[in-house]
């Protein structure tokens, strides 16, 4: 019996109760089933990050094909494009169940006699992946060879799939952050919200006391004052804010009024919003 010890608890279990990883050594993954369902539920930025971007992949499939086709385009320009694969998936499928037609239909009819419920067209497809399964060889030559290009290997397949993602999800922010905050809260681990009371961008207060919007916030066209009511603020200063005393003392710095900072603080949640 192989047994494996589990790189997440560190306790050793059978080989069977970790998932399969053909890209490593021993065929099986790190952490076992258990760890794995332990992360997954959770639900940790990763897990739902990852998530919300297949989800959101599925919402915009065209245009997800498009990333990704830009991405190879850019990564491997001198593989072939997904329709040239497509079609050799095809042809070396159907040369596959050709050449071993008897296996095939008894696969097909085993599934049929085992799932009276599934529909022809599923048992097709499913019989199909068995077999390309069983001949993993000979359907992987097949397909290089109807393409006329060579497979990409899985850390390509990576980094093309990461940035068609990353592409989706600048274009449509709003819809990536509510299906992410949707996988949060269904995982019981829902995203922190800003505290209504505090400003999600610092204001700088000036040595006279009075607080002011971050400038940043000002140039991005927010309501109340303009960047030219706000006085420049020197090298000493700023260190100053820093540390939180003024430069070259002690004490602390002098508060201004409670009325004046809050409304500044307002301001900024308004503008941030």
């Amino acid at each position: 019996m192989r047994t494996k010890r589990c790189y997440g608890c560190g306790r050793v279990k059978r080989a069977e109760l970790f998932d399969i990883d053909r890209h490593r050594g021993d065929g099986r993954s790190s952490r076992c089933k258990a760890c794995r369902r332990q992360r997954q539920n959770r639900g940790g930025y990763a897990a739902c990050r990852n998530r919300a971007l297949w989800k959101l992949a599925a919402c915009y499939p065209d245009e997800y094909r498009r990333y990704r086709q830009q991405a190879r385009l850019e990564l491997a320009p001198d593989t072939a494009p997904v329709q040239v694969w497509d079609q050799a998936r095809g042809r070396a499928l159907a040369e596959l169940s050709r050449r071993h037609r008897g296996e095939w239909h008894q696969r097909y009819q085993q599934l049929r006699a085992a799932h009276p419920t599934w529909t022809q067209a599923r048992a097709f497809s499913v019989a199909t992946a068995q077999q390309r399964r069983a001949h993993r060889d000979e359907f992987l030559e097949l397909l290089t060879g109807y393409a006329g290009a060579q497979l990409a290997g899985p850390k390509l397949v990576a980094r093309l799939i990461r940035r068609a993602q990353r592409r989706l999800q600048l274009a449509h922010l709003e819809e990536f952050q509510a299906l992410y905050a949707a996988e949060r809260a269904h995982s019981g681990n829902p995203v922190r919200r800003v505290d209504a009371g505090r400003s999600a961008a610092p204001s700088l207060t000036s040595r006279k006391g009075t607080a002011h919007p971050h400038p940043i916030l000002l140039r991005a066209g927010a309501s109340g004052p303009t960047a030219a009511d706000v006085p420049p603020v020197s090298a000493p200063q700023m260190g100053g804010l820093r540390t939180g005393l003024p430069p070259g003392t002690g004490s602390a710095p002098t508060q201004g009024d409670p009325d004046e900072q809050s409304t500044s603080r307002a301001s900024g949640c308004a503008t941030t919003r």
